[in-house]
C-alpha cells in the first residue's frame, strides 16, 4: 500500500508518513489494501501505539505513531 496523498491535519502525533512510503504492516499485521488499513484503524483507541513498517526510500524502516 503506497501513501499516495496526506489530507488536513494528522489525528496522531510522532513521525510522520511521506509520500511514496510503502506500508507493509501495522502493528506487526500484515497491510495488503486500503480496507485492511482503515479496519485496522478503526479498531485503535486514542492513545494506543502504532507501529507502521514502511519502505522509504528502497529501505524498510519503522514509523512510531500515538493516535490522538
Amino acid at each position: 500500500m503506497v501513501v499516495a496523498a496526506r489530507g488536513g491535519d494528522p489525528v496522531y502525533s510522532g513521525d510522520s508518513l511521506q509520500l511514496g512510503d510503502v506500508i507493509y504492516s501495522l502493528n506487526n499485521t500484515p497491510v495488503t489494501d486500503v480496507a485492511t488499513l482503515r479496519k485496522q484503524l478503526d479498531g485503535l483507541k486514542d492513545s494506543d501505539a502504532v507501529v507502521l513498517q514502511v519502505e522509504r526510500d528502497g529501505r524498510l524502516m519503522y514509523v512510531t505513531l500515538e493516535i490522538e
